[in-house]
């Protein structure tokens, strides 16, 4: 990279010594390397930071770390990577700015939808003979704490988040004229209430 480019960044680092532990440090120097190496490579004659443009040199950056390669697997890097790099990024420009330094950009230009999306992955699930064991074992009498082995029971009955069930009211069981006994769940997470048949319940 350049060296006022890399001046700027080694500063940056520094100034972040007084804060953060070394290993912290040490992944933004990896990771804002791979920045300053990306720009010597497409605008060589930048010789400051603050001459940075968003359609330049930021948004060309976003675009090739999709076909980014890890050097120590030769594989493309992952979303979480490119996520982490994206945020090193914008840490360092929003930080500059806040810090006053004379070679700060005089506009954003990382934002919020720039960093990568990483996949959500769902909880795995209990195979059918893990949840029998575990069914049994809330069943039995010998249970340690009864109340508990309730608790988790009408939980898994009635598909209850652990902060619905603790919210549960004394008199959350409800009859209802026609319709037989309902237990009423709390606002919860969703900022909903729901009631759940007494035929659900039962299994319990």
């Amino acid at each position: 990279m350049t060296p006022p480019i890399r001046a700027a960044l080694v500063a940056y680092l520094e100034r972040k010594r007084a804060t953060c532990v070394p290993k912290t440090v040490s992944s933004l120097a990896t990771r804002l390397m791979h920045f300053g190496v990306f720009l010597a490579r497409i605008d060589p004659a930048l010789h400051s930071i603050a001459d940075l443009q968003r359609c330049r040199h930021i948004e060309p950056y976003l675009s090739a770390q999709v076909d980014a390669i890890n050097t120590k697997t030769n594989e493309v890097i992952t979303v979480a990577e490119r996520s982490r790099r994206v945020l090193a990024l914008a840490g360092f420009l929003t930080d500059i700015t806040e810090w006053g330094w004379p070679d700060a950009p005089t506009r954003r230009l990382v934002f919020r939808d720039d960093i990568p999306k990483l996949p959500k992955v769902l909880p795995r699930y209990l195979p059918v003979d893990a949840d029998r064991r575990l069914t049994e074992q809330l069943r039995k009498p010998s249970t340690g704490n009864a109340l508990a082995a309730c608790a988790l029971r009408l939980q898994r009955a009635c598909g209850l988040r652990i902060g619905e069930l603790l919210d549960l009211e004394i008199d959350c069981v409800h009859e209802v004229p026609g319709q037989g006994a309902w237990l009423k769940v709390p606002l919860g997470k969703l900022e909903s209430e729901r009631m759940v048949p007494s035929t659900t319940t039962s299994s319990t």
